[in-house]
């Protein structure tokens, strides 16, 4: 996610008090494991799992921005020319790519202000519902 849906995201959460989580939705290996979640003390998966509902959670990583996503994009892309042959004459169209990417990218910058605004919005309202 952006920087910004994160800290709407985080902001939100604090105030229903929900635990702090983070995860990669990656689609390629080079973005696996750059954004987690850690309980810290924990030395399996029983003890991880009860860090997490007793919200002792710290996240860490990187947010999301134009250049990995563009980056994954056109990572995929090559690697379904590996796979498949005749994908290759589709290669004129991966110029419009970097396009596509920032149209992307701005209309989930645009949904997070929107939700971010609605969010503080609806706490500025109902003030008994953010405790």
């Amino acid at each position: 996610m952006l920087p910004i849906a994160n800290g709407h995201a985080e902001t939100f959460a604090a105030r229903h008090r929900k635990i702090a989580l983070a995860g990669s939705d990656s689609h390629t290996l080079g973005g696996l494991g750059r954004t987690y979640t850690q309980v810290q003390g924990a030395r399996d998966r029983r003890e991880f799992v009860d860090g997490l509902k007793r919200g002792r959670t710290s996240v860490f990583g990187e947010a999301g921005s134009y250049p990995k996503l563009l980056r994954a994009v056109l990572e995929i892309s090559c690697a379904m020319v590996g796979e498949r042959r005749w994908t290759l004459a589709l290669a004129p169209l991966m110029s419009g790519v970097p396009l596509v990417v920032a149209a992307i990218l701005a209309q989930e910058l645009a949904f997070a202000h929107r939700w971010g605004r609605h969010t503080n919005r609806l706490a500025n309202a109902l003030p008994e519902l953010s405790r």
